[in-house]
């Protein structure tokens, strides 16, 4: 019996020097995360966004993985992200940056299509094995645009992500975003402008672009210029920019409150700034400054 109990403890004893170790460490962007050391003791996966310690109006939302971690004295290569990893971070962790060091991503580490609530997801230029791919559908009509964003493994094709947003081309700028749970990400609140006049978010009667809506969108096709350090770095996407619209119809305080990269939403601004006087806003019979926001496209071919 002393013998089998030995062996008992022996294999207790084994099977606790050989289960996977893990801790938590916190990243560059504020996050805590938990990885677990692999076998090769050389790498870790990413297995957990600790969250109990982050009130949610504190939580920082945009997490960057890093390629190595330092623990005990020893580095290791982050390499892997886990099962279900980013699930239950719904509405708290918005965008993820994933280094070129990832090599294995688990089927389920988004969950379900994106149950996680992440709105967009970036994969290093260089990474050998995932990759971020972009579509877009427009309507007939012109008056809309649906745009989806998907982590692909490339050996595969397989989805592990995607997110879906859908922009419409309205005279009201409080309608330009069809899905709320999005507007935060397009609108901000009323900035305070120190003028002695206020600028008014939803007067009576809106400003307009000269001809109107189809004549605003024939001008910002007409004259968008596709930088072509954006082409050559496969850069698409919607910017999307506010200005005010002066009483005199011209254009002032414009502002990026969505942007894509550098080239594209520097020369959106330059489009936005080159644009002909507006129709003044009317408010209750008399001339406003007020606050308008378009999208401006940019398209691959």
């Amino acid at each position: 019996m002393k013998k089998l109990l030995l062996i008992f403890f022996l294999l207790a004893i084994v099977a606790t020097g050989i289960q996977a170790q893990t801790f938590v460490q916190k990243c560059s962007t504020g996050q805590e995360l938990r990885y677990q050391i692999q076998a090769d003791q050389k790498t870790v996966a990413l297995v957990e966004i600790v969250m109990e310690d982050y009130p949610d109006d504190d939580y920082p939302g945009d997490l960057v993985i890093p390629e190595k971690v330092t623990y005990k004295g020893r580095s290791y290569l982050v390499t892997t992200i886990g099962k279900r990893t980013f699930v239950g971070n719904y509405g708290v962790l918005q965008t993820v940056t994933i280094p070129k060091s990832i090599t294995f991503i688990d089927e389920s580490a988004f969950g379900d299509g994106g149950e996680t609530g992440i709105y967009d997801v970036k994969v290093a230029k260089d990474n050998p094995i995932y990759q971020v791919e972009a579509e877009n559908n427009e309507d007939s009509t012109m008056s809309s645009v649906t745009w989806t964003t998907r982590l692909i493994d490339k050996r595969t094709q397989k989805v592990l992500w995607f997110t879906v947003e859908e922009l419409v081309f309205s005279n009201d700028p409080e309608e330009i975003i069809v899905e709320p749970e999005m507007k935060e990400y397009f609108m901000d609140e009323i900035v305070e402008v120190e003028e002695e006049e206020p600028v008014t978010r939803i007067p009576a009667s809106l400003a307009e672009f000269p001809g109107g809506m189809a004549a605003l969108q024939e001008y910002l096709v007409t004259n968008c210029q596709y930088p072509q350090e954006a082409i050559e770095q496969g850069q698409q996407g919607v910017v999307m920019i506010e200005f005010v619209v002066e009483k005199d119809g011209t254009i002032s305080n414009i502002t990026v409150q969505r942007g894509v990269c550098e080239a594209l939403d520097e020369e959106a601004i330059r489009v936005v700034k080159a644009m002909p006087r507006w129709k003044p806003a009317d408010d209750n019979g008399r001339k406003c400054r007020s606050y308008y926001t378009i999208p401006v496209i940019f398209l691959l071919k």
